[in-house]
């Protein structure tokens, strides 16, 4: 769980660049992306 829930905090953080509303934001949204990504997974 803990690297997708890392890689998906990495993803956010280089949308931060791009896109508003900065690097912490979609650090966040990655993070819990991430999290859920992998409970779906292990579910199926």
């Amino acid at each position: 769980m803990l690297a997708y829930t890392l890689g998906g905090a990495a993803v956010g953080v280089l949308i931060g660049y791009l896109i508003p509303p900065g690097h912490f934001f979609w650090f966040v949204v990655g993070a819990i992306s991430g999290c859920l990504f992998q409970r779906y997974v292990n579910r199926r």
